[in-house]
């Protein structure tokens, strides 16, 4: 599939000439200026090489032909020394292929005897009646809509200069330039529905500065010294008017305007906006039209190609096909893991018992495959360089860490038991120093109980090689007789780290106590810190409590867990030596993972986003609204993950689906 768009289709080409011939002839003055009348003929020309430069506007296939119309009007300026006079002049004469037109003008009283300059233009709104060296662009020019509109609105505008005329002459021969140029979004329906309600449509970019005589329009040209006035005033969109209110399945509209290119400005990068009749946004592009590496030129009529496929509104190609995006990719693979970069999706998957990773680009490709080791289990943390940091279990039993620096992956470090137990389960963040801290599982972590039973585990790499901490201690001991007790921590753990680097370490507590005459058994979801723990509630004789995923969103630690049987989203307070869990979200409907294929969160400010599943479907949520996507079928050994290639807004759901093979969705937030 075609990879490269370029920013416009460049099919009219107006040619920018500045010239005039002036004829002297003494005899025909004299017999010209009987009655007191000096009177020039003035004969305005489109070039001989060139049929898209005139100015009634059709449209022949993509070339856009101006032709001179009976009635056409000049307005002139006649400039001597401080003396400015306005004119408008009324076509007198057309050739008969209508590439030129003649005027008769009338040279004003205060023009002196010698010489002057002469400046004209057509269309727009004319001179300025306050000072007539300054024509007037279009008002509001985004409400055209069509091509006819345009024309028969007289947006297109065009300038002569002639300077040094004596008044002697008698005729001038001018060829225009143009002031700005065409721009047509063609938008066809690709989706089974019609859109309904269109107003228009906007090219908008995320800085301003080279969108100019947008809005109200009405912005001033100086014809003297040929430079547009007030160009700071330049915006960051160009607004296009609907030619139709709806578009009905499989049927194009052409959305046209004038605007004039600022000189020595590069137009940015443009996204397309589809707004409803009251101004309110319908959909925004998911894609973008690169920043210009040149200024757009004048005369051209650039041709922008867009479809609504009824969930996306997409540039393409001038046949309506769409570019590759990050959502068209797929490879197989057990998905474990997803997190966003700059530009990209990085995952972590299995196949045939090795763990590999790749970055599924924006652009529509993926970066390469990389096996990374035999495994189970992998995670995956993006540093703030772009940087993967990845961990997996070993099929010996170690945690093994390998990270990558642009383009070269580190060798693997294997972390192991502390008691030559057996590790699993390990989880990763990484500081803004690109040091990585991990939590794990080790069955040997801490000796000394009784009986050892698996202990949640720390590391962290900053001192040059990793340095391991228990975290929570795993045991079963027996008091004498019936008496025992113990604490079991059997689903793994989760990190997260603040903006200063603290971590949170999420686990999951089965505190058991027995005696002759009876037990009791307490979940907990438990979280702790460097020098503060918690706990999110408890239920008793029957777990109802589970953990799934812990995050930073920018401001605060979110935590994904479920507790009494609801799944909920929280922020967490330190307070001392005591964390709070606070704003809960309850999120209903619930999913169905648990601890060994977890859900995922995706903490944005002010957002929760959840990628999970529900049975054997895809599940997202929102804040508290959960979703089941009963059109797509998964496998329930995966991981569903939220993640966001960060240079943009766009939020996808990777999975696997029930055939094995790893997909993208886009939520809409």
């Amino acid at each position: 599939m075609k990879t490269t768009f370029y920013f416009f289709s460049l099919v009219c080409i107006f040619l920018l000439v500045l010239s005039c011939e002036k004829e002297n002839l003494q005899n025909n003055r004299e017999n010209i200026e009987s009655g007191n009348q000096r009177i020039l003929s003035l004969s305005a020309s489109m070039p001989e090489n060139n049929n898209s430069t005139r100015i009634a506007l059709t449209l022949e296939e993509k070339n856009v032909k101006l032709t001179w119309e009976d009635g056409d009007q000049l307005q002139l300026l006649f400039l001597q020394g401080e003396t400015k006079v306005k004119q408008i002049v009324t076509v007198k004469n057309i050739s008969t292929d209508r590439k030129k037109a003649d005027f008769d003008i009338k040279l004003p009283e205060s023009i002196n005897e010698g010489l002057f300059d002469l400046y004209g233009v057509y269309g727009g709104g004319g001179l300025s009646d306050t000072d007539p060296a300054l024509a007037v662009l279009p008002a509001n020019p985004g409400t055209a809509g069509s091509l006819e509109s345009v024309g028969e609105r007289k947006d297109v505008m065009m300038a002569f200069s002639c300077k040094e005329i004596n008044t002697q002459d008698i005729k001038v021969n001018v060829t225009f330039r143009h002031l700005g140029s065409l721009f047509c979004i063609i938008l066809k329906n690709l989706s089974e529905n019609s859109i309904e309600n269109i107003g228009g449509a906007k090219l908008i970019a995320e800085t301003g500065g080279w969108a100019y005589n947008n809005a109200d329009g009405g912005a001033l040209y100086d014809l003297v010294n040929e430079v547009f006035t007030g160009i700071e005033t330049a915006g960051d969109y160009i607004s296009l008017k609907s030619p139709v209110n709806s578009l009905l399945s499989g049927e194009s509209a052409s959305f046209w305007v004038w605007y004039p290119p600022l000189p020595d400005v590069n137009w940015p990068e443009l996204s397309l906006v589809l707004n409803n009749s009251e101004g309110a946004v319908i959909v925004s592009s998911d894609n973008s039209k690169p920043e210009r590496t040149a200024p757009a030129d004048v005369g051209f009529s650039y041709y922008f190609y867009a479809v609504w496929t009824g969930t996306e509104l997409q540039f393409t190609d001038n046949t309506f096909t769409p570019p590759p995006t990050i959502g068209d990719l797929t490879i197989t693979g057990n998905l474990r893991h997803a997190e966003g970069g700059n530009g990209f999706i990085g995952m972590v998957y299995l196949r045939d018992g090795m763990v590999y990773y790749n970055e599924a680009l924006e652009s529509g490709a993926w970066s390469g495959e990389v096996s990374l080791g035999s495994g189970s289990n992998p995670r995956l943390a993006i540093d703030h360089n772009d940087n993967p940091h990845v961990v997996y279990t070993t099929t010996d039993g170690k945690i093994a860490y390998i990270s990558r620096t642009g383009s070269t992956w580190s060798e693997t470090i294997n972390i192991e038991s502390n008691n030559s137990g057996s590790c699993s389960r390990p989880d990763i963040a990484v500081d803004g120093n690109g040091y990585a801290h991990i939590t794990y599982t080790d069955t040997e972590g801490n000796t000394g109980a009784y009986t050892d039973k698996p202990d949640i585990m720390y590391a962290v790499n900053s001192s040059g090689s990793f340095v391991k901490t228990l975290i929570y201690n795993g045991y079963y001991e027996s008091y004498g007789g019936a008496d025992a007790g113990a604490d079991y921590y059997d689903k793994g753990s989760r990190i997260t780290l603040d903006n200063i680097g603290n971590y949170f370490i999420l686990a999951h507590q089965h505190d058991f106590w027995k005696w002759m005459s009876g037990a009791d058994h307490n979940y907990r979801v438990r979280v702790k810190s460097l020098t503060a723990e918690g706990f999110a509630g408890a239920t008793y004789k029957y777990d109802r409590e589970d953990i799934y995923d812990i995050t930073f969103d920018g401001t605060s630690v979110v935590a994904l867990y479920k507790t009494g049987n609801n799944i909920t989203t929280s922020q967490l307070s330190v307070n001392g030596n005591t964390i709070s869990f606070i704003n809960p979200q309850v999120v209903t409907p619930s999913f169905s993972n648990n601890f060994s294929n977890p859900a995922t969160l995706l903490a944005l400010p002010e957002t929760r986003i959840i990628g999970g599943y529900s049975g054997s479907n895809l599940y997202t949520a929102i804040n508290t609204a959960g979703q089941v996507y009963s059109d797509v079928t998964v496998k329930s050994d995966c991981i569903a993950t939220a993640a966001s290639p960060k240079s943009d807004s766009k939020i996808y759901v990777a999975y696997t689906g029930s055939d094995g093979v790893i997909k993208l969705k886009r939520i809409a937030l």
